[in-house]
């Protein structure tokens, strides 16, 4: 089969999206349900795949890790201001503390309250990182300061930063673990709450 018709036969255009619901996506497995009913951005996969295989070729162990980023129920974010300078400190701070600098890809989704929340993939050197907890709680740190949560609560650690999952390691070259990361980040590009404008952020590949 032409390569040019097989992916016009199994995507669609909605809102300028190219989207996928076929169970494999670039020689990969992406969850888009077990009737193919659950579509995936193309976009945002090639997003997560670039950032992912940029990561890979810097180290030779990756720690990858799901996590999502809230507000506070109060709390009314200023577009992305907040994220993109939670994240900007987040790798500041890993890097100068840790010596390791780490990749991430997040999505903006809309939350049941009519909000907004972002899902996220965490990417670490898995020889200086065995863990992404403490990366995950200054992240947290940073949030509550960002949006003033323990000026007005008078506690740290309110619950914004969440990990999703058991994190995963990819060995440089093994194509099933950096398969299973991007399966499980395949999440992050489901069509289902993703608002209009931009979407994505992530780390610099260049």
């Amino acid at each position: 089969m032409n390569k040019s018709f097989y992916y016009k036969e199994i995507t669609i255009m909605s809102k300028k999206r190219i989207l996928t619901t076929e169970a494999e996506y670039h020689g990969y497995q992406i969850n888009t349900g077990t009737d193919k009913t659950l579509a995936c951005d193309t976009g945002i996969l090639d997003t997560i795949e670039r950032v992912v295989d940029h990561c890979i070729a810097k180290h030779a162990r990756v720690l990858a890790a799901r996590f999502d980023v809230r507000f506070p129920e109060e709390y009314a974010p200023k577009n992305n201001e907040e994220i993109k300078e939670i994240m900007k400190q987040t790798v500041t701070s890993t890097q100068r503390h840790a010596g390791t600098k780490p990749d991430y890809a997040l999505v903006k989704e809309r939350s049941e309250d009519g909000g907004f929340h972002y899902n996220g993939l965490l990417l670490l050197d898995h020889s200086v990182k065995r863990s992404p907890v403490k990366v995950l709680q200054e992240m947290e740190r940073i949030a509550d300061h960002i949006c003033g949560v323990e000026e007005k609560n008078g506690t740290d650690n309110q619950g914004l930063v969440h990990l999703c999952k058991e994190p995963l390691v990819i060995h440089r070259n093994n194509k099933e673990e950096r398969d299973q990361v991007l399966y499980r980040a395949s999440y992050l590009a489901k069509l289902k709450d993703k608002g209009e404008g931009r979407e994505v952020f992530c780390s610099k590949t260049k």
